[in-house]
């Protein structure tokens, strides 16, 4: 008998996928079938979390432009009202302002009466502006269903 030129005596040397194949064929079939499987699910729940992402983040996270996500409503929100809130209250506060510096300006010419008259104009915008601000808060809980119960 002659030997063969591996140097054992087993035959000629296998491929390993053959021999992968002859050491358990039952798990060589279901690798074969279940990795291009494996890959689509990998693949379908890496669609699904991104679908996820974009719904809650937008499109770019680094900013508000573009699409939007679901967490930067409360910013657009905020950055709307502070806005309008801006646009409402500048000509307000300039026009209070102004009437103020006036009656400042007429009790320091009316000498050291003058003080106690800015005093009680000073008590009276201080009413007044609470109230003012206290009439706007009513107004919006009023937008909400049963919000007039929060201010009492």
């Amino acid at each position: 008998m002659s030997q063969s030129s591996n140097g054992g005596g087993d035959g000629p040397a296998l491929p390993p996928s053959l021999k992968a194949f002859a050491s358990s064929p039952t798990g060589f079939i279901l690798g074969l079938i279940l990795t291009p499987l494996l890959n689509g699910v990998e693949e379908v729940v890496e669609k699904i979390l991104w679908a996820i992402n974009y719904v809650f983040f937008g499109h770019s996270r680094s900013s508000t432009l573009g699409d939007l996500g679901l967490v930067d409503v409360p910013v657009v929100i905020a950055t709307t009202l502070i806005d309008a809130g801006s646009a409402i209250g500048e000509p307000v506060l300039s026009v209070i302002g102004s009437g103020v510096q006036l009656l400042i300006d007429f009790f320091n010419w009316t000498g050291p009466a003058g003080l106690l008259g800015a005093a009680i104009v000073f008590a009276i915008v201080v009413v007044a502006y609470s109230t003012y601000l206290r009439t706007a808060i009513e107004i919006a809980l009023d937008f909400i269903p049963g919000g007039g119960a929060f201010i009492n």
